[in-house]
């Protein structure tokens, strides 16, 4: 899910840090400045601390070996975006923010440690319009957690006019002493400038810093654990879901019905979504069973009790609160227009009575 407002150090004990690197991957030939993000992954795992690196997709197409060797070395891969789009701009002249995210999202899928990727904005570019728009999509809403923001920041300004990566460790050395804790940024490559690209620092700096601050006693966590980040990186979305025709489909446990929930029966109607290994996702209902095919069901449907992995369904974006949920078998759900239970199994296109509306609680 995506929140209004950027996701801050809140939380953090004093004496912690999460280290984080933007606009990678990318590597350099030869000795010298330039994109190392290999290297700095390798660097850090040598002193046991586990940084965060913000990969943009157009940079991922480019070097797709470096992102195996992230991982390898327990580093946690994010997503920053496609091409670095300022998203609050982008999303202020009828822009396609979901694109931007989406396919950032898919070119770092195969290296993530989890469900959902952590996320941030290209410049801090943020508004509550994004946030609304890419929640509107819920394949991108249940993909991500985010924005998350930055206390430590600035070496970006260094690199474009050949900076002394010395000057750029002192600097951050200085402003964490002050603060005591925080998410700290750093750039392992250049989104827009190929002169800061070429003089990247980076792994110098942190060659610099990173011993310096272990030895004053500093800890540091992977993006992910931060406590903000980790209490939402595997709750299920509690939502609403409504047919075609306007009516809300219940998950009562007995079956799918379309009775109209009271106010004080909001809870009880909402359907959770589960997102899956592989993008699928498992729909439960609030007596805690899992839709899923049922052959024995007259309209194909029932609830199992079993892990949520038995109740696999494709989630089809169909456009803003509008989706299509589909078996592994490729049969669709659809909403019945008469007679007992709301949901039925069957068809093999996405048609009207196939598309349902959601609302997000």
């Amino acid at each position: 899910m995506f929140t209004h407002s950027e996701i801050s150090n809140g939380s953090l004990p004093m004496g912690t840090l999460a280290l984080t690197f933007d606009d990678g991957p990318g590597a350099a030939i030869g000795e010298g400045p330039g994109p190392r993000t290999g290297q700095i992954a390798q660097f850090l795992h040598g002193l046991g601390v586990r940084a965060t690196f913000f990969c943009l997709g157009r940079h991922v197409a480019e070097w797709p070996g470096v992102l195996a060797q992230i991982k390898s070395f327990g580093h946690l891969i994010a997503n920053h975006g496609y091409d670095h789009a300022h998203l609050a701009e982008l999303e202020a002249v009828g822009g396609d923010v979901v694109s931007q995210v989406a396919r950032g999202e898919a070119a770092i899928r195969p290296w993530l440690d989890a469900p959902k990727a952590l996320f941030r904005a290209p410049y801090f570019g943020w508004s509550a319009a994004v946030a609304n728009a890419l929640n509107a999509d819920l394949r991108t809403h249940l993909a991500h957690v985010g924005p998350l923001g930055g206390d430590i920041d600035g070496d970006w300004m260094y690199w474009g006019s050949g900076g002394d990566p010395a000057d750029v460790a002192q600097h951050y050395l200085e402003t964490i002493r002050a603060r005591g804790r925080g998410i700290v940024v750093l750039h392992d490559s250049s989104a827009d400038s190929a002169v800061a690209r070429a003089g990247n620092g980076a792994l110098e700096a942190v060659r610099l810093l990173v011993p310096q601050l272990l030895a004053e006693g500093f800890t540091f966590v992977r993006g992910d654990e931060i406590p903000e980040v980790s209490a939402q990186m595997h709750l299920p979305t509690k939502a609403l879901l409504t047919s075609a025709g306007g009516r809300t489909i219940r998950l009562d446990g007995r079956g799918t019905s379309d009775r109209p929930p009271a106010p004080s029966e909001t809870d009880a109607a909402a359907v959770l979504f589960h997102l899956l290994p592989g993008g699928k996702v498992a729909l439960q209902g609030a007596h805690g069973g899992f839709l899923a095919r049922t052959p024995s069901a007259a309209d194909g449907l029932g609830f199992t009790a079993a892990t949520k992995d038995s109740a696999r369904l494709d989630l089809i974006s169909v456009g803003p609160n509008r989706i299509g949920l589909r078996t592994e078998d490729g049969d669709y759900l659809f909403a019945k227009e008469a007679g007992s239970g709301a949901l039925k199994l069957g068809g093999d296109s996405l048609e009207r009575e196939a598309v349902f509306s959601f609302h997000l609680l």
